[in-house]
């Protein structure tokens, strides 16, 4: 796993590796069974119901580390669509190589974004100075 918990990120770095290769699985859920299909329906009711929970949760998260709620919202999305998808990936290989690659990158693309953002004395959001 790489070093995640550092410079201030260790919240990016628990969300990340609590779900490392073994993590929840709810992806499968939407790709499984016949659409129209009344026991197919209810399931991905409840897996859109846990993404939906996912991505407030990871926003909310997002916002206190520095990023806009805009900004936090699209990155939550990322973060999901990306983790679940290292996940399939590493699961198929039988490695965490792809996961630890696609944390890394996250970390620094989160990084980046909070370093562009700053919060002036007044607690309004504005870009940083480049």
């Amino acid at each position: 796993m790489p070093p995640l918990a550092q410079d201030g990120f260790e919240w990016f770095g628990r969300v990340i590796g609590c779900g490392h290769v073994s993590g929840l699985q709810v992806r499968p859920v939407t790709t499984a069974g016949q659409y129209g299909d009344a026991r197919t329906s209810v399931l991905l009711s409840q897996a859109r119901d846990v993404f939906q929970l996912w991505r407030a949760r990871l926003a909310e998260q997002l916002v206190q580390g520095g990023l806009s709620p805009d900004q936090a919202k699209a990155f939550a999305a990322m973060l999901i669509t990306s983790v679940e998808g290292a996940v399939a990936l590493s699961r198929a290989a039988q490695s965490p190589e792809v996961f630890d690659m696609t944390a890394t990158m996250l970390l620094d693309q989160l990084k980046s974004l909070v370093a562009a953002t700053s919060v002036s004395p007044s607690g309004s959001r504005r870009a940083a100075a480049t």
